[in-house]
């Protein structure tokens, strides 16, 4: 729900609003530590997002700060366009089961409150900090061998080399940056080429280190318009241009690694590269329409359907959420092609998705940020249910 526009007088009526767990309060520079108290009294709140209006910042104290940090369900909260100082913000690190915290633009925010809260909160599984300018990401030493998944960050006081000690310390942490700002020294730009002007949907983008064959970073195709799920730019006046999509969000320290890239009708791409220190690169890869995909020859494989079941074994991921490990199918009968991609929705790892596919024989790869990829290939028989089991192995 997003607040914004309310007023002072009609916070009390949330108290009520048991339900709701997600809350947006940004646009409302008014918001004072009074008001804090009165929001955390819904007892459902599970991520509250606080902040100013673009022309004025909220003010918020330590009272402010340790109402939040005595929710009992609330697990994260994002701070946007705050005043704060060092004693203002200390309550709120006290919490300690904080999954996810968020700064942007907060005035005050600086390298030793990032390393009191990594120091309390060793659950943390998401940090961002955007354009916080007392902050330049020493505080992020704190967070070596930490369980912190996702960090997105940027501004102009960021030191370079700070981000880049933080992303050879923790490979299995994905960086991102603001609009795809790099702010690493050493990172990888990757720009996909598609000459047929066809969408790409659900493409797969993953970076797998040489050294020890993990994936370091799996991402979307964005377009230049940076719109999230716009895989494409165009059209184009000029059918000599073809489209290109973007992808600038993995940061890597030095060394070697290999970007595979599946989208569905083109052919499964794979593409070497090295990150020396102090190097940015920008990598180009070409797609290849793939002819499995042809109308006329998807008619010719099978007139009767089959069903085919990739099911996702928890024991072998060690940890490793299956909601966040994507599959893909490939037909093995031709030059690799993307048939799908799909995620494992239940949440026990017991059983994956089923769909429908012609005869002939498959191949399914499982991806996942931290892990080594899988895969299996199966023979699908018309008539019949085929499965395929994978875990991805850390």
């Amino acid at each position: 729900w997003n607040m914004a526009g309310l007023r002072h007088d009609d916070l009390p009526a949330l108290a009520g609003l048991e339900r709701v767990e997600d809350l947006a309060f940004t646009g409302n520079a008014w918001l004072n530590d009074a008001d804090l108290e009165v929001i955390c009294r819904m007892k459902g709140l599970r991520r509250l997002l606080v902040g100013g209006n673009g022309f004025q910042s909220a003010e918020f104290g330590a009272r402010g700060m340790r109402a939040l940090a005595r929710h009992p369900s609330l697990r994260a909260v994002g701070l946007d366009q705050v005043r704060l100082t060092s004693s203002d913000v200390e309550p709120l690190f006290t919490k300690g089961n904080w999954e996810e915290i968020g700064f942007n633009s907060v005035t005050g925010l600086n390298d030793q409150m990032i390393d009191n809260l990594a120091g309390r909160n060793p659950g943390l599984r998401r940090l961002t900090i955007q354009d916080c300018p007392s902050f330049d990401g020493s505080g992020l030493r704190a967070f070596d061998s930490s369980q912190l998944e996702v960090l997105d960050i940027s501004g102009g006081g960021l030191a370079d080399q700070n981000l880049i000690d933080f992303a050879r310390a923790n490979r299995h942490c994905r960086i991102t940056t603001w609009r795809g700002k790099p702010w690493a020294l050493e990172h990888a730009r990757l720009l996909i080429h598609d000459p047929t002007f066809k969408a790409v949907e659900d493409a797969v983008v993953v970076i797998v280190d040489q050294a020890d064959g993990r994936v370091v970073g799996q991402a979307e195709l964005r377009s230049y318009l940076m719109e999230r799920r716009a895989l494409y730019v165009g059209p184009t006046t000029n059918p000599m241009v073809p489209r290109i999509l973007v992808y600038d969000t993995c940061v890597l320290a030095p060394g070697n690694y290999r970007a595979l890239i599946h989208a569905p009708g083109f052919h499964a791409e794979e593409l070497d590269f090295s990150i020396m220190e102090g190097e940015r690169q920008e990598l180009s890869l070409a797609l290849r329409p793939g002819s499995a995909l042809d109308g006329n020859r998807r008619r010719a494989w099978s007139t009767e359907p089959a069903r085919f079941e990739v099911v996702a074994e928890l024991a072998s991921m060690n940890g490793i959420d299956p909601t966040q490990v994507q599959f893909t199918l490939t037909d093995d009968s031709d030059d690799p092609v993307m048939r799908s991609t799909f995620e494992v929705t239940d949440q026990r790892g017991t059983q994956g998705n089923v769909f429908t596919v012609p005869a002939g024989i498959w191949r399914v790869h499982a991806f996942a940020v931290g892990a080594t990829p899988m895969q299996t290939t199966v023979q699908v028989v018309p008539g019949s249910t085929a499965q395929a089991h994978l875990g991805t192995n850390r």
